[in-house]
């Protein structure tokens, strides 16, 4: 869902995010990589993606750069230098290449609040946000990515179901 106002994330850390990104703009563009350093917002770092773009495919692959430690313990596995077509995410692979895909195409902020059934645990639930990162010479190259998980830190998002829960069961990461 594309983001209008900061005031949608129910997150203070996504927000935090949201706005460290906006202040970061040039005058029209969206931060490049350079401009940002996620050492700047430390409460988050153990949620954050860094996503590469790599626009040399007939459509748009995401690559994982760097992968905050909540990732690690949530696959089981370091997803650092993974593709995002090569996780397998079952029915969730189309919507997360497209979210990505419309991000690195429109340069728009987008976000989401899902919840997943996760390893024979209940739903997960998890509220994250997508933000282009655009070079100087105005080509989306990387997406800096923001996911909370409620129960992380006290986090409780609003009551209500999901519009969609997907069973994801216990993701394999394999190899194409």
């Amino acid at each position: 869902m594309r983001l209008d106002t900061p005031k949608a994330l129910q997150s203070p850390e996504l927000r935090q995010l949201f706005h460290y990104w906006q202040e970061r703009h040039a005058e029209d563009r969206p931060p490049a990589r350079a401009e940002i350093d996620p050492l700047d917002v430390p409460p988050l770092l153990p949620d954050l993606l860094l996503v590469d773009v790599d626009w040399s495919f007939a459509k748009p692959r995401f690559r994982f750069r760097l992968a905050g430690t909540r990732f690690t313990r949530l696959y089981a596995e370091e997803i650092t230098g993974r593709w995002l077509d090569d996780l397998l995410l079952g029915a969730w692979q189309d919507y997360w290449e497209a979210e990505y895909t419309a991000v690195a195409q429109q340069w728009e902020p987008r976000y989401g609040v899902n919840a997943a059934v996760w390893q024979g645990r209940e739903h997960v639930r998890f509220e994250w946000i997508l933000l282009p990162l655009v070079t100087p010479d105005r080509r989306c190259d990387m997406v800096l990515s923001g996911v909370r998980f409620e129960g992380s830190d006290g986090l409780r998002l609003k009551a209500g179901a999901p519009d969609e829960t997907l069973p994801l069961g216990a993701l394999v990461l394999e190899p194409r």
